[in-house]
C-alpha cells in the first residue's frame, strides 16, 4: 500500500482449491512468511521476497486443535533461525538455506497457548497450566525440563505470552503477569515483577496485537 494507506497493489496470489482462513503473515528481515491452510490437516509456509516473489518453502501436517490458534513467529537476533509453532507443533527455520526442522525434544510441552517471545538470546513458550518454558540459548530444538517459571499470581491458567520491550508478559484467562530476565544462574533467566500483576486476563489469545511498544487485547475480569 502508500504511505496513507489509499491504493493496494496485489503483488502475488497463492493458488490452492481448500485454503482456509486459517492463516498467518509474518515479517522476518527483509521478507514475509506466509503459514497458511491449504488442505485438510496442511498448512504451508511461504516465503515473499520483494526481489524474488512468492515460494513455497515446506508444507507442514498438523492436528491443531480448535479454536485454531494462530500460529506465532519469533527470530533469533542474527536473524539465522526463525522458530514457528502452533498449539501443538513446532519448528525451525534456517533463513540461509530454507531448512525446516520440527521440534522433536521430549522436554518441549505437548500443547501451547500463543506466543513465542525472544529474549536476550532464550526463546519462550506457556503451556495450559500457565508453566512458561525456556529453550537453550539460541536453539529452539533443545529444551529442558528445569528451564521453567509459572506463572501463578492465580491459578487460572494460561492464554498467551507476549513480550514488550525487555519485560515478557503472560496472559492469563483472568489475570496479567510480567517477567523479566533476571539472570538466574539456574532455572529459568525469569522472575516474575513483583509489584504488577493484574487481576484483568484475556478472553481469547488471538485478540492480542502488539506494536514495538504496546500489547492490546480483549479484556475480561
Amino acid at each position: 500500500s502508500t504511505a496513507a494507506a489509499s491504493t493496494w497493489t496485489l503483488v502475488d496470489t497463492i493458488s490452492s482449491s481448500s485454503i482456509s482462513t486459517s492463516a498467518t503473515l509474518q515479517k522476518i528481515g527483509g521478507n514475509l512468511y506466509a503459514h497458511v491452510q491449504t488442505a485438510a490437516g496442511v498448512y504451508t509456509l511461504y516465503k515473499f521476497s520483494p526481489s524474488g516473489g512468492l515460494s513455497e518453502v515446506t508444507e507442514i501436517a498438523s492436528d491443531k486443535t480448535s479454536p485454531a490458534q494462530m500460529v506465532s513467529f519469533a527470530v533469533t537476533a542474527n536473524q539465522e533461525t526463525v522458530f514457528f509453532k502452533d498449539n501443538s507443533s513446532a519448528y525451525t527455520l534456517a533463513t540461509a538455506n530454507g531448512t525446516v526442522t520440527q521440534v522433536t525434544d521430549a522436554q518441549y510441552p505437548a500443547n501451547t497457548v500463543r506466543g513465542a517471545p525472544y529474549l536476550n538470546g532464550i526463546f519462550y513458550v506457556m503451556d495450559l497450566d500457565g508453566n512458561i518454558w525456556g529453550s537453550a540459548e539460541d536453539d529452539p530444538t533443545s529444551w529442558s525440563s528445569t528451564n521453567l517459571i509459572v506463572a501463578e499470581f492465580e491459578p487460572d491458567g494460561g492464554v498467551g505470552l507476549f513480550k514488550i520491550g525487555s519485560t515478557i508478559v503472560a496472559l492469563g484467562t483472568y489475570t496479567t503477569e510480567p517477567f523479566f530476565d533476571s539472570g538466574n544462574a539456574t532455572g529459568s533467566a525469569l522472575s516474575p515483577v513483583q509489584s504488577d500483576p493484574l487481576l484483568i486476563g484475556c478472553a481469547h489469545a488471538n485478540s492480542a496485537a502488539q506494536t514495538e511498544t504496546a500489547l492490546v487485547w480483549v479484556a475480561q475480569k
